[in-house]
């Protein structure tokens, strides 16, 4: 899950990777947060069982040990 420009208009996507590994972009982080990407449900109602793996290439742990002030 992330923000980024497009690569032809400049203008922010949202993006997550969900589901079977396809990337599905977003114009609003609103949109993102509210697709039924899995199984029927939105980021919204799954963040409760939702699980970070991966931060920036990084493990939660290391991500914090790093990058804490």
């Amino acid at each position: 899950m992330g923000k980024m420009p497009d690569e032809e208009t400049g203008a922010e996507v949202y993006w997550i990777i969900a589901g079977q590994g396809a990337r599905h972009d977003y114009k609003t982080f609103e949109e993102l947060t509210t697709a039924k990407l899995f199984d029927g449900r939105s980021l919204k109602e799954v963040w409760g069982e939702a699980k970070v793996l991966i931060i920036n290439e990084d493990s939660p742990e290391d991500w914090l040990r790093y990058c804490r002030p």
